[in-house]
């Protein structure tokens, strides 16, 4: 990693530090780096006072402890110059400064819908975004979403049926949120990829979420809402597709539906009407041109290799994962989250840990937090 890349991530362990503040600090300096080394006043007048407190060259340290995590833990990390990174993105407004990716990464640049929408839908729009999510893999295409509940469950999940899909998360990869899905999240992992703009440990905001809209409506040429109420976050990805010259489709509802307000809003804005998958189809593959016979092995996924419990060997796991494994090795039926707290002191680190083994299959959660050794 140059120095460069080593500034971008101590950057975005900053709260207060986005894409524009970045092109800022490169505008007045030609690179990124030097805002680590100038004066405080400099600082402050190329950030925030506030924000420029925090930019020192210990920040520098803390971005090689993070980097030296997210390797060890399987996440990759894309800066706009790499091949890796999704052109889509990179020409968008405010693209991020630097993605963090688990799973594939080729996933980000495959042909793909955005389908989002409320957190509660009707029966109809479950109905639908499963529907429009299954012509999608059909016909080749990727599904990108949000992995929320909801619309954005009912996509992922139909998406995974034969296909590939792309969660954008709000928060750091060390935390699945929400919570519920983290199965999903481990079923993407394997056949898409997790990608955030966000380090471990960030995360939790309300505002991180309107920001992670923009990545979704980015990564693809068209975002179909199926359901959202007035107020619904979904509005915003479609406002962000606008912004940045995507089509943007609405599934027509109910006068009479509160889950249908904001599309019904948005279709008599301009918005496309959602009609029927040939149409919209069409339109995808004039855009893209038609990606049937694209699979799965592809896009570069593999399925993954589950090692039999008694011949399971602990000489690959250090630290955390080394005793949590250990623990499960001698408690086959399982351990209680409360347990594994009473054994390891750094709970932080225990949480990051059990999600990462889940992730990768070594473990899994069932009901009532009890974790036990994949089988």
């Amino acid at each position: 990693m140059d120095k460069e890349e080593r500034a971008r991530v101590a950057l975005s362990l900053v709260e207060g530090v986005g894409p524009r503040r970045i092109e800022k600090i490169r505008a007045a300096y030609g690179a990124i780096a030097p805002i680590f080394t100038c004066s405080s006043s400099r600082k402050k007048q190329l950030l925030t006072s506030r924000v420029a407190q925090h930019i020192s060259p210990s920040l520098l340290d803390e971005a090689d402890r993070v980097c030296s995590w997210c390797f060890s833990y399987g996440i990759t990390l894309v800066f706009p110059e790499d091949p890796a990174y999704p052109q889509l993105l990179r020409n968008s407004p405010d693209p991020p400064f630097v993605l963090y990716v688990m799973g594939d990464t080729a996933a980000l640049s495959r042909p793909s819908v955005s389908i989002v929408g409320t957190r509660t839908p009707s029966s109809y729009g479950r109905e639908v975004a499963a529907n429009i999510a299954r012509q999608a893999v059909a016909r080749g295409y990727g599904v990108v979403s949000g992995l929320a509940h909801g619309i954005d469950g009912v996509a992922h999940e139909q998406a995974l049926e034969g296909g590939t899909t792309v969660a954008v998360l709000a928060n750091g990869l060390d935390r699945i949120y929400p919570a519920g899905h983290r199965h999903l999240a481990v079923r993407i992992r394997r056949q898409g990829a997790l990608v955030t703009e966000y380090p471990p440990g960030r995360g939790g905001k309300p505002y991180m979420f309107l920001r992670r809209n923009r990545i979704i409506s980015a990564l693809t040429m068209a975002t179909v809402v199926v359901e959202a109420g007035e107020k619904s976050g979904a509005l915003s990805t479609a406002h962000n597709a606008l912004e940045q010259n995507r089509d943007v489709y609405a599934v027509p509802g109910s006068i009479f539906s509160a889950q249908s307000r904001g599309t019904n809003t948005l279709l008599r804005h301009g918005a496309t009407p959602y009609l029927d998958g040939d149409s919209f189809f069409s339109s995808m593959d004039a855009m893209y041109g038609n990606p049937t016979g694209q699979t799965i092995s592809d896009a570069g996924t593999s399925a993954s290799v589950i090692t039999p419990v008694d011949s399971l060997s602990l000489e690959n796991f250090t630290g955390a994962a080394r005793k949590i494994m250990t623990l499960l090795k001698a408690s086959p039926q399982g351990l209680r989250l409360d347990q594994f707290m009473e054994e390891i002191d750094r709970h932080e680190e225990l949480f990051s840990t059990l999600l990462q083994l889940e992730m990768d299959e070594h473990i899994i959660q069932e009901g009532g937090q009890v974790y036990r050794l994949q089988r």
